[in-house]
């Protein structure tokens, strides 16, 4: 492994535009300043490729008589390489777990049909990461000499990126206003325009209000506490994902915001959770419950930002998450470490107020990647609870 450090370069979301179109490229994409989001990071070159979908295990495109949990613990208990550097990786993988791994792995049967016909997770190990610091102001390369030496993948990605300072500035400016315009000028509440761009709900009015009601029988009868009730948007749009990515990263800057590119299809994402974090065998989880816009004038601001701390309902949501995480989280921590922080504290971003908590502990001996996600996964902002039974 080589690792290079550059100290003059152009922000790494204008270096992504020479990398856009790369086969299975990943961009982590921390576009919030001030934020926890310190680090930026591109993935390039796959070697390894791991796919599971109906319980069926893919590596490298062909069938494997392993499950996908066996594969990834064993393999990445012989492929361990201790990171000794500030960066947040040096080796390894990229990818996504799916709300439907997450139903298949509980043993829950999904009430609806599959909509889309992608993997249920996917990670992509990585050859090359380009990573900025965006604390520090540097740039880093880092080549693994998996398919090709160190010194060529650098010399090769130092190319792209002097090719990128020179163009991406205009280019960027110019992409991002065009389609910024584009949206400034649209009625989203005018129905006309709602019909053009055929935006679909998966539900109907009605069964939405039919679900709702049937949520708050079950919190009466005490099956569940929270619930998490989310519907599915299908909408066509004449603009490619990474020209919406753009626009996305542009009115809505995340700390965890992501741009991943595979051959059927490109996942978009800007979010401002930190699930997990997992660093000198302590994990960390950062639950969000409870959601205020942000006002129009200063004092309105103040004003929201204040409603939402002091809101009973909101901190009482949070606050069973919270719980719902020191429980998962003592699955797999030693007894008496798993602590909160910084409970009820009101998180400011662009568009929204959220009300988050920081809940952490100290993993046993032993607990590898598979079982954190067999405890933790999916976090439980994203459920309810108790999780199962909001799942």
């Amino acid at each position: 492994m080589k690792i290079e450090t550059i100290k003059n370069y152009k922000p790494i979301h204008q270096l992504f535009e020479c990398f856009h179109n790369f086969p299975n490229v990943a961009f982590l994409d921390s576009s919030l300043k001030g934020s926890d989001g310190r680090f930026s990071i591109i993935g390039l070159y796959p070697y390894l490729s791991l796919s599971t979908k109906d319980g069926k295990t893919t590596i490298n495109g062909k069938l494997s008589t392993s499950s996908f949990e066996e594969f990834l613990k064993d393999y990445l208990k012989k492929k361990r390489e201790e990171n000794n550097t500030s960066l947040p990786i040096i080796s390894g993988a990229i990818g996504y777990f799916s709300y439907s791994y997450a139903l298949k792995k509980n043993g829950i049967e999904s009430q609806h049909k599959r909509r889309l016909d992608v993997q249920d997770a996917f990670l992509n190990f990585y050859d090359v990461f380009i990573i900025e610091d965006h604390e520090e102001r540097l740039l880093y390369i880092i080549a693994n000499g998996k398919l090709k030496t160190e010194d060529e993948s650098i010399k090769e990605i130092k190319h792209y990126l002097n090719i990128a300072s020179k163009s991406a500035d205009e280019q960027l400016k110019t992409n991002v206003e065009k389609i910024k315009q584009t949206l400034e000028k649209a009625d989203y509440e005018n129905s006309e325009y709602m019909d053009e761009i055929n935006v679909k709900s998966d539900f109907e009015k009605d069964e939405y209000i039919k679900a709702i009601k049937l949520m708050k029988n079950h919190i009466i009868e005490g099956n569940i506490y929270v619930v998490n009730m989310t519907e599915q948007f299908m909408l066509k749009s004449s603009n490619k994902p990474y020209e919406v990515f753009k626009v996305l990263r542009n009115l809505s800057p995340s700390s965890f915001g992501s741009y991943i590119h595979y051959e059927d299809f490109t996942i978009l994402s800007s979010s401002p959770e930190r699930f997990l974090k997992v660093k000198d065998n302590k994990i960390l989880t950062c639950p969000i419950k409870g959601t205020r816009k942000r006002g129009k004038t200063r004092k309105e601001d103040e004003r929201l930002k204040s409603e939402l701390g002091c809101s009973e309902k909101e901190r009482a949501e949070l606050l069973m998450i919270v719980d719902l995480e020191r429980n998962d989280l003592n699955k797999i921590c030693v007894p008496g470490s798993v602590k909160v922080e910084n409970l009820f504290t009101v998180q400011t971003l662009a568009q929204v107020f959220h009300l988050f908590a920081k809940v952490e502990g100290q993993l046993r001996v032993g607990t590898d990647i598979v079982d954190i996600l067999s405890a933790m996964f999916p976090g439980g902002s994203i459920t309810g609870t108790p999780k199962l039974s909001a799942m």
